[in-house]
């Protein structure tokens, strides 16, 4: 789910600030050796020089930040002229690759230059050449590190990534969105054996997603793919468009756009001979969680939802509520928080979103068709631009932040209510929200959820509140989006097993 926080109110306080597109596996540029002094005696010169010869090979450090320190990983090696060079992995974040700029060495002093993100380690190569140890400065901020040399490269797989042997089939394909000029890439994973089987389509969430639903080196729907067709259902997942291996614009699209895609994979199940199906379902994640429900709107065959973190109330309010809790658990200080919450209210009050206070309702129709009242254009830029400037935003900051609000994903999304939807929900529901979600924080959402599927007389429905999940459903601390990446944990195993317990129990 996107997140959308003003000034001192980051997604995530993060030490390292990898940007997504830092390059991969780049050279590095012109790294330098400095000469080794004499002035401790020919001998005690060349020791520190051997010493030197052993900056080759992984070194890893652990940063001490809140809520749980985050590896960062060098990578360095000899390059051509005899120089080091080599590059910097920050796996908790899911930044790889990172180049070194620089590498100083001055006796046993080793300095480290990444410029791309404006960072510097200092630090003293041990007698053993086993561990440096010394400081990070990146923004005026200074933290203690201490690096320790790896026997091998390390293996950033996460413990619950499937490995072969599968006792199911993979088979990779293409196909047609029901949004002509769309075509998706996925995979199709089948129980062996006669069947018929239960199938499954998986929805991500919000932000541009492959079909493994990738996010700081994790993989979830990779995760609950494997789980699934161990259990004998068979899974299709794909990649969102414009990503990876499919077609399409993905900045130009809305949730509407996305259940297109869906009603997709739905038509290619229902056409292929391959798998035998039986009855069909959706999966869905965050605003997959919201899609899912559209698409079975208007869609007499499909037999269940599972909706995980999946959204009951608009947008705006969804975006104000986890705006304010990811801040606090940042640290931010309740007057920081009613400013920025305030802020929020007046920049969602643009689209006359009922969330910040308008009168705008949606209404079940008007999702369907994508026809929101919306405000023109040029109105809509001029409210934003007024609100942001007040706030204090100019230049760059500015500019990114009229470019998220002003995009068709959020016009779409801060407007539309799902409850209207859900009140006409009568398949069999199976929807589940972690108890530290921040991001669509169950205390909010599920009393909506409840009352939605019981207003539409579902009494096959199960809603439930997990305790200790974040919105990823991993074991957490807080459920800071910051853990995310330091938690090994892909997804809990009983949130898995539920799923596919579940499913297997429905007639």
């Amino acid at each position: 789910m996107k997140s959308q926080l003003l000034q001192g109110a980051t997604l995530a306080a993060l030490v390292l600030a990898c940007a997504d597109d830092a390059p991969r596996s780049q050279p590095s540029l012109a790294v330098r050796d400095a000469t080794v002094s004499d002035a401790g005696g020919a001998l005690a010169a060349d020791a520190r020089a051997e010493a030197v010869t052993d900056l080759a090979g992984t070194w890893l450090g652990l940063l001490p930040v809140p809520p749980v320190p985050l590896r960062l990983v060098l990578n360095v090696e000899r390059d051509a002229t005899g120089g080091w060079s080599g590059t910097a992995d920050s796996p908790d974040q899911g930044s790889f690759g990172i180049p070194i700029t620089s590498i100083d060495v001055t006796g046993s002093q080793v300095v480290v230059h990444l410029d791309a993100i404006g960072l510097v380690i200092t630090a003293e190569l041990s007698s053993d050449g086993q561990t440096l140890i010394g400081t990070l400065q990146q923004g005026g901020d200074s933290l203690p590190l201490r690096l320790a040399r790896q026997a091998a490269p390390l293996d950033y797989r996460r413990p619950q990534d499937p490995v072969p042997p599968f006792p199911y089939d993979a088979l990779e394909l293409t196909f047609p969105s029901a949004e002509p000029g769309v075509t998706l890439a996925g995979t199709l994973l089948s129980p062996r054996g006669p069947g018929p089987f239960p199938a499954v389509v998986l929805i991500t969430g919000s932000g541009a997603q492959n079909r493994d639903e990738e996010l700081l080196n994790h993989r979830p729907f990779l995760v609950l793919a494997d789980a699934l067709a161990r259990a004998n259902v068979a899974v299709l997942r794909y990649d969102d468009r414009g990503v990876a291996g499919s077609t399409g614009d993905f900045a130009a699209a809305t949730s509407l756009s996305f259940a297109q895609d869906v009603r997709g994979a739905l038509s290619y199940l229902r056409a292929q001979t391959r798998v035998p199906v039986g009855s069909l379902g959706l999966i869905g994640h965050s605003e997959g969680g919201l899609i899912a429900p559209l698409v079975a709107d208007g869609d007499a065959g499909l037999g269940f939802l599972v909706l995980l973190a999946g959204p009951a109330v608009d947008g705006a309010t969804i975006i104000i509520a986890q705006g304010r809790a990811i801040a606090a658990a940042q640290g931010a200080t309740p007057l920081e928080l009613d400013a920025n919450e305030a802020v929020q209210r007046a920049l969602f009050a643009c689209f006359g979103a009922r969330g910040a206070g308008g009168a705008a309702d949606a209404g079940p129709d008007a999702a369907a068709t994508g026809d929101l009242g919306a405000v023109s254009d040029a109105a809509l830029d001029a409210c934003l631009r007024q609100v942001l400037t007040g706030a204090g935003l100019s230049g760059v900051e500015l500019d990114q932040n009229l470019r998220q609000f002003e995009s068709p994903w959020m016009r779409f999304f801060a407007t539309y209510d799902p409850a209207p939807v859900l009140r006409r929900t009568r398949i069999p529901v199976l929807a589940l929200n972690g108890s530290l979600d921040l991001q669509v924080p169950a205390s909010l959402n599920l009393p909506i959820l409840r009352e939605a599927l019981a207003e539409a007389g579902n009494d096959r429905s199960l809603v439930a509140e997990l305790p200790g999940l974040n919105h990823l459903f991993q074991h957490a601390l807080t459920g800071a989006p910051s853990e995310y990446g330091a938690i090994n944990e892909t997804m809990a195993p009983e949130v898995l097993s539920q799923i596919a317990d579940w499913i297997a129990r429905l007639p």
